[in-house]
């Protein structure tokens, strides 16, 4: 791979949001990929300290406590950018092994051990890190079913299933079960975690339906007030409830959302402008 002075400061800029708890810590030159390469792995290093999946009493895939399956996710998609980014293989068997390990015995992550408490913004960050690993080229598994597109699409699939025309016309509700708090309530990042999806879905294989689906969910993202264009500055709100037919929003703001909007917005691009 050929660096350029734009991909360097691409990765460094990446590192940085990704890691701001620790960038007090490092000598960073972002114009030096040396300098990038030193301070992304000890950063790697760092965060598979928090592993515990292969030692007793851990589970592979999952990082210790307080960590939540979701976030031991968008772990591995980092963890995928750093293989790609750097060319270390250092931690590549355990990021196969762990992407592997989740998937669930329908191939779409939704494991047994997560089934009860699973949400579908939860589910998102495995398709996403999965997605990821197709993106990159990463090290296929043998078996169709594991491969990493299959699974991207199986999360993408069983997500856009449970799109919900019964309430706020459309939409997917944060939690997966009814038993579950939560369950009536739909929240930003389950939507835009969809549209995110689709939108690279769609740039990867070049079906149509990805990018309809992606236009879908903006709509209705758009038309329920969660996503609010204004003339000099938009926002991402937090969610809405089923019980006043989504009309109440919380406008609460969270950054993962915003970044989920705008990287999906750019695949949307990618998919469809380009090709004009």
């Amino acid at each position: 791979m050929k660096f350029t002075t734009s991909s360097i400061t691409s990765i460094s800029t990446s590192i940085l949001l990704l890691f701001t708890t620790l960038t007090n810590a490092l000598d960073l030159d972002i114009n030096s990929f040396d300098s990038i390469y030193a301070a992304s792995r000890l950063v790697a290093s760092g965060l598979m300290d928090y592993y515990w999946g292969t030692k007793p009493g851990g589970t592979i895939g999952m990082f210790t406590n307080p960590y939540y399956w979701w976030e031991a996710g968008g772990a591995w998609g980092t963890m995928i950018d750093y293989w790609y980014y750097m060319q270390n293989d250092t931690y590549a068997d355990v990021i196969y092994e762990s992407l592997l390990y989740q998937t669930g015995d329908d191939y779409n992550y939704m494991p047994l051990n997560q089934t009860t408490t699973e949400g579908n913004d939860d589910q998102v960050f495995w398709g996403i890190a999965a997605m990821q690993a197709a993106e990159r080229n990463f090290t296929n598994p043998p078996d169709k079913k594991q491969q990493w597109l299959y699974l991207a699409q199986g999360v993408f699939n069983t997500m856009a299933w449970r799109w919900d025309d019964d309430t706020c016309n459309g939409g997917l509700r944060w939690q997966i079960f009814r038993w579950n708090a939560g369950y009536d309530y739909k929240n930003s990042v389950s939507n835009i975690g969809l549209f995110h999806m689709g939108a690279r879905l769609a740039r990867y294989t070049g079906n149509d339906s990805y990018v309809d689906w992606s236009e879908k969910v903006y709509d209705w993202l758009n038309d329920t007030g969660l996503v609010s264009e204004g003339k000099d500055w938009w926002f991402v709100y937090d969610g809405t409830g089923v019980e006043t037919n989504c009309t109440q929003i919380s406008k609460l703001q969270w950054t993962y959302n915003v970044g989920l909007m705008i990287s999906g917005c750019a695949y949307f691009c990618l998919s469809t402008f380009w090709k004009l």
